[in-house]
């Protein structure tokens, strides 16, 4: 799939990434509209989820400078803003990631990557908790996914749920591809305890991309 362009400018932006801006920016409107017309902590919600949209629309500007590193999908739309979310990620500017994860999710609740997304963002910051939680979620909207199966089955174990984790590692084994590879690799580290002598998510490459 196509990646990001290097530069976000008037030259280098291509007619995608002006659509994954203009897309993004019209969902925060979207979901601003919506705010209006309810209160309390719904409207709350929806106003954190808009402000995580115009972030990613100002990461996707065309007007913007600077490169970006490539991603392995398409910059149209949503996939527009995951790509300004784990950019925001690879920064290390998790409070910008989580609000942009929760910008695409007020727009799609059962946007698959953007739950394995927002995943990487809980368990980048510790909470595996709030991590083994999203990657369910993701599991649940495309349960094929070998990699976010890993993802929770590694969140699991650094949550301390040790015989949960193992039980995910088995139903990965179950899938076809690459699930047998990335379950043989968890149970090495299991086994081991290798997982424990890494930074929590270098075991599978927690922070690769979609």
């Amino acid at each position: 799939m196509d990646g990001l362009p290097t530069r976000l400018d008037g030259s280098g932006a291509d007619e995608s990434s002006d659509r994954g801006w203009a897309e993004c920016l019209a969902g925060a409107l979207e979901l601003e509209r919506r705010a209006h017309a309810v209160a309390g902590s719904a409207a709350q919600q929806l106003v954190r989820a808009a402000a995580g949209l115009r972030v990613a629309a100002a990461i996707l500007a065309p007007s913007r400078k600077g490169k970006i590193r490539p991603l392995r999908f398409g910059t149209a739309g949503l996939s527009g803003g995951l790509a300004a979310g784990h950019l925001s990620l690879a920064r290390n500017r998790h409070g910008q990631a989580a609000l942009i994860a929760a910008g695409i999710l007020a727009v799609a609740p059962e946007h698959a990557a953007a739950h394995r997304f927002l995943g990487q963002v809980e368990f980048a910051q510790g909470n595996y908790a709030g991590a083994v939680a999203a990657y369910r979620a993701a599991i649940a909207a495309n349960p094929a996914d070998a990699l976010v199966r890993a993802f929770h089955a590694e969140a699991l174990w650094f949550s301390g749920e040790h015989d949960v984790a193992r039980v995910a590692v088995w139903h990965l084994r179950m899938l076809d591809g690459p699930g047998a590879k990335l379950a043989a690799a968890l149970d090495e580290a299991f086994r081991d305890g290798s997982i424990c002598a890494v930074k929590p998510g270098r075991a599978i490459g927690q922070g690769g991309m979609p």
